[in-house]
Parts: C-alpha cells; sequence; structure tokens
C-alpha cells in the first residue's frame, strides 16, 4: 500500500526549500559555436553524486532531448542545436530521493499563447508512476502512471495519464471518482491545506469541475472551497486540465506569489467519493498519488539576432603577486566558452595555458591570472571569434584602457583548403603581425605584415605560399604594439 503522500510531501518540500538545495547550480549558456550549437553548461549538485540531469528545448512546439554529457569536476554539458534569429527554450529536469522518497527538479514548457488542449510532446513530463499501486482504495481508473505540466502568463496547464485510459467521473448513484492536480505554494505551505485543479461529476451542493482550496479535516477527509473555473477535456487517453493564474494567487491563504524561489509544488491525486442516499453525507477514499515535482517558473530563453563579442578588460594588477584581475562582460551573457593566457616562453615562443572564469554570485566573470611584460590574454564566447588584451607589465596603471581585438578564422581547417579568409577587428592603424604557434608553443609560421587603415580588415591567408602544416592544433597569433590575440584552431583531414 502506498504511502498517503498527500500532506506528507508537503513540509518534505518545504524543508528542502528550506535547505537551498540547488541541484543545478551556475547554469549558464555560449554563444552558437562553429557546429552551430549552444554549450549549455552547470554544477551538479555535490551532495548527491549520480544524479541523472534531463535537458530539453524547443522552438515553439514539441520539446526535444538534449544529450547531458559530463566534464571535469562537477560540470556537466549539453549541446543545442541553434540558428540565430530562432527563440530557443530549454528547461532542466532531474529526479532525486529525499526523506524516502522521489521528488522532481524541474521548469515547466512555457508557452508564448494559450490553447486548450496541449499536445503531450508540448508539455513537460513531471514523471511516470507504476501501475497498480495505490493508496486507499485501487481502480484502473484512479491510478496514475503520467502526468505533465505546462504554462503561460495567464494560465496553468495539468495533463494526467492513467492505467485504464478513461476517465469515468460515475461509477454509480451513490460513487464518484474525483481526479485532482495539485499545487502548493511553499511559502505558505501547510499540512492540512493545498490548492487543486478537480475533474469529477457534478454533484450539486457538493463538487464540480473548477480550482479548489482543499482541506483535510478530523478522521482525514477533505474539504472543497471552490475558487473559480476550470477547462478540462478527455482525449486521446489524458485528461487535460487549466486553471486561470489569476484565481489562484487571488486566495490569500495561497501565499505570495512569485515566492522567494519563483517555485511551487505540484502532485496528482485520485479519490472516490461515496454518499449516502438517506443523508447526502460524502465519505472520501484516497486513490492514487502521482510524481511529486518542485517546479522552479524560470522561462529559459536564447533569442539573438547576431553574435556580439565579449568584452574583456584589466581591472587592477597586484605587483607584490604578479597578477592581474580581469573582467569579463557578454552582451547576451554567454560565458567564455574559450580563456587563454599566453605567456613568453623566453627563446621565442610562447606557452599557452586556459584561463579559469570565476563566477560571481552577482553575475559577474572575473579571471585572475598571471601578469608579465609579454603576457596577453584571449577570450571568446563561441570558440570562432576572440577578443584580446595584452600585454600589460606590473608597472602599468590600475585601469588599462587597451582596445580589444578580434581574431575569427574557420576553425577547424581543412587539410586540402588552400585560402583561409582571416577576419580581424578593433585594429589601430599601425602595423600588425599574423604569427601561427604548434601545441609547444613553438613559432611554426610568419604570415606578412599589415598595415590596416581602418579598425578592421579581411587577410586571406594563401597555404599555398607556405610550407606545409601536419594535421593538429595549432595556435594563430595577432599582435599590433601594446595588444594581442589569440585563436586556438586545428586542421585536420
Amino acid at each position: 500500500m502506498k504511502k498517503l503522500l498527500v500532506f506528507f510531501i508537503i513540509p518534505l518540500c518545504t524543508l528542502m526549500y528550506a535547505q537551498s538545495i540547488d541541484l543545478y547550480t551556475n547554469l549558464r549558456h555560449s554563444s552558437r559555436d562553429v557546429n552551430g550549437n549552444l554549450h549549455l553548461r552547470w554544477e551538479e549538485y555535490s551532495e548527491v553524486p549520480g544524479l541523472q540531469y534531463e535537458v530539453f528545448h524547443s522552438l515553439g512546439g514539441d520539446w526535444q532531448s538534449a544529450v547531458v554529457t559530463p566534464m571535469e569536476g562537477l560540470t556537466k554539458e549539453a549541446l543545442l542545436p541553434y540558428e540565430f534569429g530562432q527563440k530557443l527554450r530549454y528547461r532542466m529536469r532531474v529526479e532525486m530521493e529525499y526523506g524516502g522518497e522521489n521528488v522532481v527538479f524541474m521548469q515547466p514548457a512555457y508557452l508564448d499563447a494559450d490553447s486548450f488542449p496541449l499536445p503531450r510532446n508540448n508539455m513537460a513530463l513531471i514523471g511516470n508512476d507504476p501501475q497498480g499501486d495505490s493508496l486507499m482504495v485501487y481502480s484502473p481508473h484512479l491510478d496514475i502512471t503520467e502526468s505533465y505540466v505546462a504554462t503561460t502568463e495567464e494560465k496553468i496547464y495539468r495533463t494526467i495519464a492513467n492505467s485504464s485510459g478513461s476517465f469515468p467521473t460515475m461509477q454509480s448513484l451513490s460513487s464518484y471518482n474525483i481526479y485532482a492536480c495539485s499545487i502548493t505554494n511553499f511559502q505558505s505551505a501547510s499540512d492540512t491545506l493545498l490548492y487543486a485543479m478537480v475533474y469529477s461529476f457534478n454533484i450539486p451542493g457538493i463538487l464540480s469541475n473548477g480550482l479548489y482550496k482543499i482541506g483535510m479535516g478530523e478522521g482525514d477527509m477533505p474539504s472543497f472551497t471552490r475558487l473559480g473555473n476550470i477547462q478540462s477535456q478527455v482525449s486521446d487517453g489524458l485528461l487535460h486540465m487549466c486553471c486561470d493564474w489569476a484565481d489562484l494567487v487571488a486566495d490569500p491563504d495561497f501565499g505570495g506569489w512569485p515566492n522567494i524561489f519563483n517555485s511551487l509544488i505540484f502532485m496528482d491525486l485520485t479519490m472516490q467519493i461515496n454518499l449516502d442516499i438517506s443523508t447526502l453525507t460524502p465519505e472520501f477514499s484516497f486513490g492514487d498519488s502521482g510524481g511529486t515535482a518542485l517546479v522552479e517558473f524560470e522561462d529559459y530563453t536564447y533569442d539573438v539576432v547576431e553574435n556580439t563579442l565579449p568584452v574583456l578588460k584589466f581591472d587592477s594588477i597586484d605587483p607584490d603577486s604578479h597578477t592581474v584581475h580581469l573582467l569579463y562582460h557578454d552582451a547576451e551573457q554567454d560565458f567564455p566558452l574559450n580563456a587563454t593566457v599566453s605567456i613568453s616562453n623566453g627563446s621565442g615562443g610562447f606557452i599557452y595555458m586556459d584561463m579559469n572564469p570565476i563566477y560571481n554570485p552577482d553575475g559577474t566573470i572575473t579571471f585572475i591570472e598571471t601578469s608579465g611584460a609579454n603576457t596577453s590574454y584571449s577570450v571568446s564566447d563561441n570558440g570562432i571569434d576572440f577578443v584580446g588584451l595584452g600585454p600589460v607589465s606590473n608597472e602599468d596603471s590600475l585601469q588599462v584602457p587597451v582596445p580589444a581585438l578580434g581574431l575569427q578564422l574557420p576553425n577547424p581547417i581543412c587539410s586540402a583548403q588552400q585560402l583561409v579568409e582571416i577576419k580581424l577587428s578593433g585594429l589601430q592603424q599601425t602595423a600588425l603581425q599574423l604569427s601561427v604557434y604548434n601545441i609547444k608553443g613553438q613559432k611554426v609560421l610568419d604570415l606578412p605584415s599589415l598595415n590596416p587603415v581602418s579598425d578592421s580588415a579581411v587577410y586571406t591567408w594563401n597555404r599555398a605560399n607556405n610550407p606545409p602544416l601536419a594535421n593538429g592544433v595549432y595556435f594563430m597569433r595577432l599582435s599590433q604594439p601594446g595588444q594581442n590575440s589569440v585563436q586556438r584552431f586545428i586542421i585536420s583531414k
């Protein structure tokens, strides 16, 4: 026999929020890379290793699943296909066991416009529930197997499936089925009160389809207070319901909305109501409860016409520790997909090392790196376009007004490709040099120097005029007096 979760789960979820459990910390995105993907990254919850994270994305219709890949440490990544000009939505889902019960953390499927009923593929799965379980009474009609959620600015949508594929509300003249999708604001959560969209038979003076405040009285018998109307429909073996946000949040007992975590607790339950014909006294028995979800109402979108290059600037230099503080900013809030520091190796070459971004609580991104007269820094939000700073020495002022260089070339470069177009930006009208270094930091090629007449230029690298380079990883370095930019690239078959 299944636990009577309906009111037990409310204090459980409230406790989880009180402990500030964050299952996907520092969720962030890059710009579109050379393969047409956004890189979505986050850090997993370290207290519960092995959680199975799911990422879904949509361009306005069906939701597609993305592959989640573990990276170094606690970092996870998913690649989301994207074309500039699209409005891409994405959401997360992770299930964990807490207090002996399974609870889902997720965002709902957001919609731009209201439509009813919704296709199942346009909604977010809350969870699956085993067949054959029950709370007090069992019936295939009351046996919940799946549940879904979606939302717009005006409405909340819920859909449930059961074992029978049908949702009869009347069993006899004195016996009826109730199907309810509960909604709880943890900020005002109580173990004796919840809210729900209810689908049932119209029993005059007792119950009809609608949005209700449900209280638990003596003897675990629920009481129903009607708050508003709902839309409801059974189609394709599913029960669809939706209610207005305004009817829900208007009730003073619901609590402030949005709450401090912008989240609600969702769970489905079924009941059977039997009436004493002589007295019309109802007696309730619980059927089943479905999956439980802590739903965060965050609409994650990426809607960009074209990429804006990030800005990298100096903040301060510490002459004692020989470190420089760098500030990173991106107009689309893309994180630095690539970040490199280049340091002279003392023999005409350079050592290239990855910089480690620091993600600050206020959303800013900084770097703390080695400073030096021959040290320069380069970042990219897409692995294609790079901006650079440097060199900088300890004698420079704390605020260094050095413009950022931009360097863009195809990546990877096919070994058979002879002409390679290199786009340069942020230039001064002084001589510039393009050089190629191998993975060891050894210079392998100098391209002819240029004298730009504007702040941007396009250089065509004719590889036929230079010694051939073997397949592998290289760095192209753009240098002008007082500044450098570096881009990593690959030559492949």
